[in-house]
């Protein structure tokens, strides 16, 4: 059985390499984009099982990015992660995630998410 295979969509790059690095030793297959633009081009390019994204991207929104993983899997499982404290409302009703994190978040609770979602699906 082949590793699940997640996409991390995040503009700070140190932090999307320390999620990558940490989901690749729990055994995930992990690409990485840095804009909405880049994201769909892996969602066009790759059979990813997950995402997760960042709300505020340079060209967009996380709403992009959902939108388009879930017209090529309408379950896709998706993590949305933001920090601006005051957009949970929208980010919830625009994409409506299976999981909503605030930054500053905790690492082993977006891990456990994400174990979470692979194991439900």
């Amino acid at each position: 059985m082949s590793p699940t295979r997640l996409l991390i969509v995040e503009d700070e790059l140190d932090f999307a390499a320390a999620l990558c690095i940490g989901l690749r030793l729990d055994g995930y297959s992990v690409w990485s984009a840095d804009s909405v633009k880049e994201a769909l081009e892996v969602l066009k390019r790759e059979a990813i099982d997950l995402v997760i994204t960042d709300w505020a991207l340079p060209d967009g929104t996380a709403a992009q990015v959902c939108l388009s993983a879930r017209a090529v899997q309408p379950a896709m499982p998706i993590i949305v992660m933001s920090g601006v404290c005051d957009m949970r409302t929208q980010v919830i009703a625009d994409c409506k995630p299976n999981f909503y994190v605030a930054k500053p978040l905790s690492i082993p609770q977006l891990f456990s998410n994400v174990r979470a979602l692979v194991q439900g699906a």
